[in-house]
């Protein structure tokens, strides 16, 4: 096994896992998309393989193109990355990431060996919020309605 090798990327958020595990991968996560040309060939240095969002399928296999997202990556932790604002002050635990906020993180590869298999992952390490997109779940639909008059 060879040692952890880091590096920093740029990139657009989507499906945060960062303050619970992903219900599918039991893992903290975070797809990084819209990678640079000059990031994609460093992360290729260290050993990982991007995936590119024209490319993308759902956990059943069937296509479910994302071609915005360009080329992107799901780091991955068994714990919560170090999350940090423009200042590297920390992250207020309240304020929720949500889709298209634009981050650098800071990832690893490791390769790991598992029932014969084998191969090279990226891990999940810290999270720079640069311009921050509240997250806005179903609830946000909900608005207080003023009671009918009689």
């Amino acid at each position: 096994m060879s040692e952890n090798k880091y590096v920093k990327v740029s990139g657009v958020l989507y499906h945060p896992s960062l303050s619970e595990p992903n219900t599918m991968s039991g893992k903290f996560q975070v797809n990084v998309t819209g990678i640079s040309a000059k990031d994609k060939k460093e992360l290729e240095g260290i050993g990982l393989t991007l995936k590119n969002g024209k490319d993308k399928v759902d956990a059943q296999g069937n296509p479910k193109p994302e071609p915005d997202w360009g080329w992107y990556i799901v780091p991955k932790g068994n714990k919560p990355p170090r999350i940090v604002d423009r200042m590297l002050d920390p992250w207020p635990e309240d304020k929720k990431i949500g889709n298209k906020t634009e981050a650098n993180v800071v990832l690893n590869s490791y390769d790991w060996e598992f029932k014969g298999k084998t191969g090279t992952s990226a891990g999940l390490n810290y999270i720079q919020v640069m311009e921050h997109v509240e997250y806005e779940g179903a609830s946000n639909l909900l608005k207080p309605e003023p009671l009918p008059e009689d």
